[in-house]
Formats: C-alpha cells, sequence, structure tokens
C-alpha cells in the first residue's frame, strides 16, 4: 500500500506493508530514521493527526502443499514477516531469521502456528552485510517442501538466495526481494525507536 503523509509542501508518498488489518483498524510500522519523511511524520505523530493510504496493491498470492515457511529480512520486511507469522494456522511449521540493531527492536508475534524466531544483532550501518544472515542460515534445517521467502538490500538478498539454491532449494520454493539502499521503511508507529 502507499502511505501518504505531510512533507514540506506536498505530500510524501511511500510503500509499506500493513502489519495488520483487523476489525477496520490499520497497522503500520515505520523505522525511525533521521531524514525520512514518513518516519520524522510518525515520531510527531499525536491522536486525530492525518495520513492517508492508498492501495492495497496486488500481490502474489502462495498457496500449495507447504510443510515449512522460512521468512528472513531485515527490518523492512518485519511487517511482511509478522504478519505472515500471525495469519498462519496452528500445525503450520515456520521459522524466522530477522537482523535488527539490539534486542529492543525484536518483536513478538501472537500466532497460533509453530514458530521459531532468530533475531540476529548488527549495527546500524551494516544492513548490506550478508554475513549475519548467512551464519544464522546455517543452523537452520529445511524439511521438505519448504517455502522461503527473503527480504533484504539487493547484494545481501542475492547472497542469501545463492547460499539457499547451492544447498538444493528449487527457484519455485524461494522468493528474493532485493531492497537498493539503507532501510527506509518498518518499526512501530507506537513510538519505538531505533538507536
Amino acid at each position: 500500500m502507499k502511505l501518504f503523509v505531510p512533507g514540506g509542501e506536498d505530500m510524501a508518498m511511500r510503500d509499506y506493508t500493513p502489519r495488520r488489518y483487523k476489525d477496520g483498524h490499520l497497522l503500520i510500522d515505520v523505522f525511525d530514521h533521521e531524514g525520512g519523511p514518513a518516519a520524522d511524520w510518525a515520531r510527531n505523530a499525536r491522536a486525530g493527526d492525518s495520513a492517508m493510504v492508498g492501495g492495497p496493491r496486488g500481490s502474489a498470492v502462495i498457496e500449495g502443499e507447504i510443510d515449512h515457511w522460512l521468512l528472513i529480512g531485515d527490518e523492512t520486511a518485519l511487517p511482511a514477516i509478522g504478519r505472515r507469522v500471525e495469519e498462519l494456522p496452528a500445525g503450520v511449521s515456520v521459522t524466522t531469521i530477522v537482523t535488527v540493531q539490539g534486542t529492543e527492536e525484536e518483536q513478538q508475534f501472537d500466532t497460533d502456528a509453530d514458530w521459531t524466531g532468530h533475531w540476529v544483532h548488527r549495527p546500524e550501518g551494516a544492513a548490506a552485510d550478508a554475513a549475519p544472515f548467512l551464519e544464522a542460515l546455517a543452523g537452520v534445517t529445511l524439511p521438505p517442501r519448504s517455502y522461503t521467502w527473503v527480504a533484504a538490500e539487493a547484494g545481501v538478498a542475492r547472497a542469501i538466495r545463492q547460499e539457499l539454491m547451492a544447498s538444493g532449494v528449487q527457484p519455485g520454493w524461494l522468493k528474493a526481494a532485493a531492497r537498493e539502499g539503507p532501510p527506509t521503511g518498518t518499526l512501530r508507529v507506537a513510538r519505538r525507536r531505533s538507536g
């Protein structure tokens, strides 16, 4: 979806994955970083302030007999990862590998699924380093019919994809979404601040 917030003389527009939409309430996570118009707006937002949303945009629906989900990403992927984990039903197995700067940015997901979470801490400015992901991934065993979804900086997503394919994951069971540049969107609007 598109989030439109006041930014200078015009409205600033950014792409976001809704964290949750339930009972008429939309939750959007916004990564708190300097210089981002959505982050600046969210940091100063008060009850009654306005923003606009556009969409939702179309997205792929993943279906079929999946025995296990592996979801890998950085801060920008947290809304999509959290949403998927929380929507999975009981009896479904899911593993997450997420990099954040520290324990204060780890999130708890309310899910009926069998969830194993790996939080990997890495310093600010290291979003383009694939090594923390690859080290965590080395400790994960994928059962047959595991679907893997990756969202991270372009070089990191590419390195993870190459590692997974080298270990035998078939292209149809893997989706790697790349982002150019530093993280631009995810922690909670509810005053959660990084750094």
